[in-house]
This record gives structure tokens, C-alpha cells and sequence, in this order.
């Protein structure tokens, strides 16, 4: 190939590229004009899953599980037809679900 030859291999690359951005559509010759960053976001990603590959020893979950099964069961009670009370007892409960739920995760979270 001649050096003219490579020059116009360049210049018609670089043309595709500038038209196949200019249509919304990138391809190879754009990213390897623009260059590309997916190397560098696969490794921090690699590196991230790398810190989460150690098992756990406790298990966590037992105390929203329990939560949980307490707001089911205010939920069972109005279903049954429980009327207004069983009503305010739910909405009673659900508030001090979701602190406690948020409790819950703040401990987790610390205890990491």
C-alpha cells in the first residue's frame, strides 16, 4: 500500500466517522476516533465485585423477614374484616415498620 493509498484509507475512516456521528450511529471508525472508555469501566467494575467475594458469616434479613411477617399479619386481620380499628392498628404498625426497617438497615450497614 502505497503512503497515498494509507492517507486516503485515513481520511475516508475518519469521514465515516464524522458521518456516522453526525446520524447518531457510531461505529468503529468513531470509537476508534473518539477512543473508548470500556476497558477502564470493566476493571472498576471487576474491581468492585472483587471486594464482594467473601461470603458473609452471619445472615442478615431475619430481622425485616420479621417485620414483614407482622405487617402481613395486620394485613390478614383487616382482609378478615377487622373494620376501622384493625384499619388504625395497620397504619400504627406500618409507621413504626418503616422505622424500624430503617433501624434495621442502619445497624446492618454499620456492623459491615
Amino acid at each position: 500500500m502505497s503512503p497515498e493509498d494509507e492517507w486516503d484509507h485515513d481520511r475516508l475512516a475518519r469521514r465515516r466517522a464524522i458521518e456516522a456521528l453526525r446520524s447518531g450511529v457510531p461505529n468503529m471508525d468513531a470509537v476508534i476516533a473518539l477512543g473508548s472508555g470500556q476497558g477502564e469501566i470493566e476493571d472498576r467494575f471487576t474491581g468492585l465485585l472483587e471486594g464482594i467475594d467473601e461470603p458473609r458469616k452471619r445472615r442478615s434479613g431475619r430481622p425485616s423477614v420479621l417485620l414483614g411477617a407482622g405487617f402481613v399479619y395486620y394485613v390478614a386481620k383487616l382482609a378478615r374484616g377487622g373494620g376501622n380499628p384493625a384499619a388504625k392498628r395497620l397504619f400504627h404498625y406500618s409507621n413504626l415498620y418503616l422505622a424500624l426497617l430503617f433501624l434495621v438497615m442502619v445497624i446492618d450497614r454499620l456492623m459491615r
